[in-house]
C-alpha cells in the first residue's frame, strides 16, 4: 500500500493533468469559435442556404450538396445566373470553404470550374443600377384597397411586405438591417403607443443590435396603414400567426 503522502501527491498530479486538459480544450474552442465573427455567422449561414436552394432548383433535393463536383458547380452557377445574382463569388467562396473543411482538398478541376463559372457570371453584367425611390404612399394606398396579407409575395421573401416597407421607411433601415431585424428586436409599448427597434450602431455590423430607435403612433396625421406603431403590432401578430417568431 502506498504511503498517504504518495497517494495525495498522485491525486494532485491527476487533478493538475485534468485541469491542463480542460484549459487546452477551452483554448481550442475559443480559437475555433472566433474563426468567424459572431456578427458574420448569420450572413455566412445564409450564403450556404442559398447555395443549397440553387442546388435543389437544378438537381433536386436528393442530390447531396457536398462534395462539390465540377458538374454540380456548373448547374448551381447556372441557377444563380438565371436569377440575376451579381455576387456569385461570395456564395462560391462559402461553398468552397465548406467543401474543404469537410473533405480537405480542392482539386484543380474544381479550381478550373470555379474560374469559368465566375467569369461567366460577371461577363456583361455592367455596373450596379441605381435603385428607384420607394413610393410609400402608393404602398399604403395599395394596402387599403388590396391588402398584401402576412405571407411573402415572392418565394423566400419577407413576411408582411407592407409592414416591412412602412417600418423600413420610418426607421430608414438599410437592406441588411431590415433582413437582420428579429421578433425580439421589436418592442411594443401599448401604454405609450410606441414601437422601439434595437438597431446596429455600426454599418459594418448589421447583426449587433446596440442602439434603440423609437416611433410613436402617427394615426392623428397619417392613415393607420402608414403608422409605424400599428404596422409593427400587425407584423408581430403575423409572425406569431404563421409561427415564425424568430424571422425578420
Amino acid at each position: 500500500m502506498a504511503p498517504v503522502g504518495a497517494r495525495e501527491q498522485d491525486n494532485h498530479y491527476k487533478v493538475g493533468a485534468r485541469r491542463h486538459e480542460e484549459q487546452r480544450t477551452k483554448a481550442l474552442e475559443d480559437l475555433q469559435r472566433d474563426y468567424v465573427a459572431a456578427s458574420a455567422k448569420g450572413p455566412s449561414a445564409s450564403l450556404l442556404k442559398t447555395w443549397e436552394r440553387m442546388r435543389t432548383r437544378m438537381l433536386g433535393s436528393t442530390v447531396p450538396v457536398f462534395p462539390l463536383t465540377p458538374d454540380k458547380m456548373t448547374k448551381v452557377a447556372a441557377a444563380f445566373k438565371a436569377l440575376g445574382y451579381r455576387s456569385y463569388a461570395n456564395y462560391l467562396a462559402k461553398a468552397k470553404e465548406t467543401h474543404i473543411s469537410m473533405y480537405g482538398t480542392w482539386g484543380p478541376e474544381l479550381s478550373l470550374e470555379a474560374r469559368l463559372t465566375t467569369r461567366s457570371m460577371t461577363r456583361g453584367i455592367g455596373p450596379v443600377t441605381q435603385r428607384m425611390p420607394l413610393d410609400i404612399e402608393k404602398i399604403i394606398a395599395l394596402q387599403k384597397t388590396d391588402p398584401l396579407g402576412p405571407n411573402p409575395v415572392v418565394e423566400d421573401g419577407p413576411c408582411g411586405a407592407h409592414n416591412l416597407a412602412v417600418i423600413g421607411v420610418f426607421f430608414m433601415l438599410r437592406e441588411a438591417e431590415a433582413s437582420m431585424l428579429l421578433y425580439g428586436n421589436v418592442m411594443i409599448d401599448t401604454h405609450g403607443q410606441m414601437v422601439t427597434l434595437k438597431l446596429p450602431s455600426s454599418k459594418t455590423d448589421p447583426a449587433a443590435a446596440a442602439v434603440d430607435r423609437s416611433w410613436g403612433c402617427v394615426c392623428a396625421t397619417h392613415q393607420k396603414e402608414g403608422c409605424p406603431y400599428h404596422t409593427a403590432i400587425n407584423q408581430k401578430e403575423n409572425l406569431l400567426r404563421i409561427q415564425r417568431p424568430l424571422e425578420p
